[in-house]
């Protein structure tokens, strides 16, 4: 039996692979267990299908349901995107996207390439940081990312939100599914990161792997302030939650 089939092996070789050396770990010297984000998922990218396909299998769809149903080439930019989870499920609504994925991981593009190499003469690769925004991405019709933007605190995040909307043609929109709390906007207690990990090298631009998970009136309200007109929660479950902004 392979370690893909084997839900403990496959367990425990994904907490091994990062801890292991291969992984950067506290380099503040704070004393406080946290990774580094772009090394954790190259590490980990060969196993991340077989650990978190099927439990974030209801999320997923349920962005790709924000999707019309369409044989039009609609250009669909995914941040974040790792192995392409949720581009299984946009496919089938639309078989005929053009996507641009785009991911600070290679070895998570490398998986994506693999998986979909059937597809690959409508996916453009991309790697790069949803911060350091890439020049020439512009007039998509959708911007998705998933499980992506939690990683960021409210200041960042909202300049990541700014660089999506830059990136849509006029009438497009962004679609959001990803950890999301409900209660008043501003409530969430965020004294750990801020005592911590904001305090590393690259800690406010979200290069630590941290979830700064926040609620859905805040996030509403840094989707505003980024400048789309008209935020919709279409979905939640769970802890998680689907956006959509315009």
């Amino acid at each position: 039996m392979s370690i893909e089939n084997d839900r403990r092996a496959l367990d425990e070789e994904f907490e091994r692979l990062r801890e292991s050396g291969r992984v950067l770990r506290d380099p503040g010297g704070i004393g406080y267990d946290v990774e580094s984000l772009p090394d954790f998922f190259d590490a980990v990218a060969h196993l991340w299908d077989a650990k978190f396909a099927v439990g974030s299998h209801s999320l997923h769809r349920a962005v790709a349901a924000q999707f019309p149903v369409t044989r039009e080439p609609l250009a669909i930019l995914d941040v974040g995107c790792g192995t392409g989870l949720e581009l299984a499920h946009i496919f089938e609504r639309v078989p005929n996207a053009e996507i641009t994925a785009m991911d600070q991981a290679p070895r998570m593009l490398a998986e994506l390439g693999t998986k979909y190499a059937e597809r690959m003469g409508r996916i453009t690769l991309r790697e790069a940081s949803c911060v350091e925004w890439p020049t020439g991405l512009v007039d998509f019709d959708y911007v998705v990312s998933v499980l992506c933007v939690h990683h960021f605190p409210t200041d960042t995040k909202v300049g990541i939100y700014r660089h999506f909307r830059e990136a849509l043609k006029p009438g497009g929109a962004y679609v959001e599914g990803d950890q999301m709390t409900d209660g008043p906007a501003g409530a969430e207690d965020h004294g750990e990161y801020e005592r911590a990990i904001a305090k590393l090298p690259g800690g406010r631009i979200g290069e630590w792997n941290y979830d700064v998970t926040l609620n859905y009136e805040t996030n509403r309200q840094l989707l505003r302030e980024a400048g789309f007109a008209r935020v919709e929660r279409r979905w939640r479950a769970d802890g998680e939650a689907v956006l959509v902004a315009r």
